[in-house]
């Protein structure tokens, strides 16, 4: 799949589940893989898009490609049995590029280091174990407008359209739960202090506003 720019990313070529047969084995063990497609000059829909969502919220559903940084990403996985129990081995990668104008390449911008998930998860891995690391996981949930699939396929199902499944904003909804169960335990061992930090995160570390936290450095997590 093929997403970006960086700073507004879109969904620029939907996934593919071909790599294996349309790819074309080179000398040295490397492989090439054609998409079937070329680069659109305009930008598709978000992932499960609805109208609870729109321009407004940076989609640039069949707008021109921005100049910008775009990523390709591939991901694979293996799975093998462990005294009788299934393992899955996973190994995604990206490569950033550059389109139209753009001269040099530049990161995602919501979130300011992929380091930042690291020092506490080391490994992030998500999707029955099928997805890894801050690069794979940005390629969708980067993506402005994209928004929740249904959980369930039943006809009576309540849909879950406008919830949206931004990286930065449903890991900060995701975090904040647990931060508020850990500060309500905290509170009934009278183990915390008046400005609501929590012991062994960080001197100084404060709740936002929007639900996100901010360290001592006063930088976004």
């Amino acid at each position: 799949m093929v997403s970006g720019p960086s700073f507004n990313c879109q969904r620029v070529l939907a996934r593919r589940t071909d790599l294996i047969e349309e790819s074309t084995a080179n000398a040295g063990g490397s492989y090439t893989y054609t998409f079937p497609s070329p680069i659109p000059s305009s930008c598709l829909a978000p992932l499960n898009d609805s109208a609870s969502f729109g321009s407004g919220d940076g989609e640039l559903q069949g707008e021109a490609l921005l100049s910008g940084t775009y990523t390709v990403g591939l991901e694979a996985y293996k799975d093998y049995e462990v005294e009788e129990e299934t393992c899955r081995d996973a190994g995604n990668d990206t490569e950033d590029f550059l389109v139209g104008s753009a001269s040099a390449l530049d990161s995602y911008s919501p979130i300011s280091s992929p380091q930042n998930c690291d020092s506490c998860h080391s490994v992030v891995l998500f999707h029955g174990g099928g997805r890894r690391g801050f690069e794979a996981c940005i390629l969708c949930h980067g993506t402005a407008g994209s928004e929740d699939r249904a959980q369930y396929t039943a006809g009576s199902a309540p849909a879950t359209s406008g919830a949206t499944i931004d990286f930065r904003t449903m890991l900060h909804k995701i975090h904040m739960k647990v931060r508020r169960c850990d500060l309500d335990r905290l509170r009934a061992l009278g183990d915390l202090d008046r400005r609501g930090s929590h012991p062994g995160r960080g001197e100084g570390e404060e709740r936002d506003r929007d639900g996100g936290h901010r360290g001592s450095h006063g930088a976004r997590k």
